[in-house]
């Protein structure tokens, strides 16, 4: 049984409210300033912070099963052997025992230098405006049982950070845990484009003036943790981690072959210096990042990132508005790859979008699901294309008034409904025909 992560928010940033069951793959839509980013901000940085808190405990944990399995399933140990296990059992219970009441002091230090990085403020000021306080739970929940960092925050920066479970065993509770230990997160922000083509000259700006800063009162450039950490990965970016995964190189091949019309690569003078990007339309011939489409530079990063290691199977992977500078028919084809990446690799996909062409492909692919092989394969579609509407979930941030309220979309097998986009399409249908006739009789009363 795979665990359930929930996410509940009350009056941070713009949003008043929500509650949300994070899926396999989870879509934000809504309009422009609704919260959707910081959303999937305040979710970046909690998962950040609890692997990085209980990271340990679940290394103490594999080592704990290991011996736990000997013993209970090798018939042919020794007794000497067995009772060696037996006491090493016992240390590493007690370890974990140990290292498990320090926890919650540790998450309260973590949480807020997470939350401080990844926003780039001061926690009060994630506080909703016009609001004392605000309040955030992410639960990890499985066979009924949960695991719940409460984070409360008010407006004059007092921060109470807590830690609660309702298990008894602390087995079930490092099973909770090692669900996150197991995969990293990674976060591809919406400025990802303008980034790679200047990745180099910021990465070399902020080491450059890091020695001077306290000498000479320089300001660092400011940038948010999600940012950072993005810019990190570019930067560590290597020719000699390239993924082992056949299925993951099938994938990035596909992307490259059927879209980007031509393969991407790094090339660097030397190990010690910083790699350039560089586009191959043929195989003589490359094209630095600052000359390619900007749909190229948009997906290059999904690519790469795939290709070199970076992201890999079971990971979880933020993606804002993956549809940015993207033709529709690109829009489609990579809807596509997104479902492929949900399918093939595991990983858990967060994606904020604007695109009804982008939302309306995966619908498609939803209601595809339902269909056997034989009727997939005559559409020119293939199983791992197509979209559990058990792994799908799709939150509408809306506005109502000055309030802004997280609404969960029912998604079945017929589909995403497309209500949200369809108010504006009609609105625009209306005003436009609305024009057209007040034209016409104009022109007739002339």
């Amino acid at each position: 049984m795979s665990t359930e992560i929930v996410l509940e928010v009350e009056n941070f940033g713009p949003v008043s409210k929500g509650v949300l069951k994070i899926s396999p793959f989870t879509i934000f839509i809504g309009k422009n300033n609704t919260g959707k980013s910081y959303v999937a901000m305040l979710y970046y940085s909690l998962i950040r912070s609890l692997s990085l808190t209980l990271g340990r405990l679940t290394r103490e944990y594999l080592h704990l099963t290991k011996y736990l399995h000997l013993l209970k399933h090798v018939d042919s140990l020794r007794e000497e052997v067995r009772e060696l296990f037996s006491e090493r059992v016992t240390i590493l219970k007690r370890r974990i025992l140990r290292e498990f009441s320090r926890i919650e002091r540790l998450l309260d230090k973590i949480v807020r230098t997470e939350l401080e990085r990844c926003f780039s403020c001061r926690l009060s000021e994630l506080v909703r405006y016009g609001e004392n306080r605000c309040k955030f739970n992410l639960c990890l929940q499985r066979r009924h049982r949960s695991l719940c960092l409460s984070t409360n925050i008010s407006k004059e920066g007092e921060v109470s950070i807590r830690l609660s479970h309702d298990v008894d065993n602390i087995m079930e509770i490092l099973e909770l845990i090692r669900s996150l230990d197991d995969r990293k997160i990674h976060y591809l922000p919406a400025s990802r484009s303008g980034i790679l083509q200047a990745y180099k000259v910021i990465a070399q700006a902020i080491i450059h003036l890091a020695p001077l800063a306290p000498i000479r009162g320089l300001e660092i450039p400011r940038v948010s943790g999600v940012v950072a950490d993005f810019l990190g990965k570019l930067v560590m970016l290597s020719r000699s981690k390239i993924a082992k995964n056949e299925k993951a190189l099938e994938l990035t091949d596909y992307l490259e072959k059927k879209i980007l019309e031509g393969k991407l690569e790094l090339a660097k003078a030397s190990e010690i210096e910083i790699p350039d990007v560089m586009y191959f339309p043929d195989v003589n011939y490359g094209v630095p990042m600052t000359r390619v489409s900007s749909m190229i530079s948009e997906l290059s990063l999904l690519d790469l990132f795939i290709k070199y290691g970076v992201v890999n199977e079971r990971d979880i992977v933020i993606i804002e508005e993956p549809e940015a500078h993207l033709h529709p028919e690109i829009q489609t084809e990579l809807a596509r790859i997104l479902a492929r990446l949900v399918n093939e690799q595991k990983l858990q996909l967060l994606i904020t979008t604007h695109s009804e062409i982008l939302l309306s492909k995966l619908s498609t692919l939803v209601s595809l699901s339902t269909l056997p092989d034989d009727e997939l394969h005559k559409r020119g579609y293939v199983r791992n294309e197509t979209l559990d509407p058990h792994k799908v979930s799709v939150y509408l941030f809306r506005k109502l008034d000055k309030d802004v309220v997280i609404e969960q979309v029912n998604v079945t097998e017929e589909g995403i409904p497309d209500d949200a986009f369809r108010k504006v399409i009609e609105e625009l249908y209306e005003e436009t025909m609305d024009i057209h006739y007040t034209i016409q009789k104009l022109r007739r009363n002339g």
